[in-house]
């Protein structure tokens, strides 16, 4: 992975979450991140959900100890009359963020972000999980990418 060429990572199959709020590994949105590196990303994540209640959650692990991260990530209500922010949250340090999506169909989230390693060599990834436990599932389809640029 080449300094400044910009490498995408794409969701090959849609991927389902369902009764259950445990976030999982996003299969094939992951990159690796050596020592002390410097990394910027943005996703594109495309939704749906079978249930209205389920909403959804996702969460960017880092390697431990890493000495800078900060990602501005929206969900977007794109069932609704208009697309409508549901969740906009910049953060600072890695956690789950839910969004509320609150009908079936269509949904949109896009994270983008930066991370400067530390001193674990190790991967940057997403995970997702449904943020109410529902049996109608919630999918990432396929399509949905994460691109990144080392620095």
């Amino acid at each position: 992975m080449g300094i400044g060429i910009r490498n995408i990572f794409r969701l090959a199959a849609d991927q389902s979450v369902a009764s259950s709020t445990a976030l999982v590994d996003v299969t094939g949105l992951t990159a690796p991140i050596a020592v002390n590196q410097k990394m910027k990303f943005r996703l594109k994540i495309y939704i749906t959900e079978a249930a209205g209640v389920a909403g959804i959650k996702f969460q960017i692990i880092t390697p431990a100890a890493t000495t800078h991260f900060v990602a501005a990530l929206s969900i977007w209500n794109a069932v609704a009359a208009h697309l409508a922010i549901d969740n906009l949250v910049v953060q600072t340090a890695s956690s789950a963020v839910t969004g509320t999506l609150g009908n079936a169909g269509n949904d949109y989230a896009e994270i983008e972000g930066e991370v400067v390693n530390g001193a674990n060599a190790g991967v940057v990834k997403l995970q997702f999980a449904q943020a109410v436990s529902d049996a109608g599932a919630t999918t990432l389809l396929q399509g949905t990418t994460m691109e990144i640029v080392y620095e």
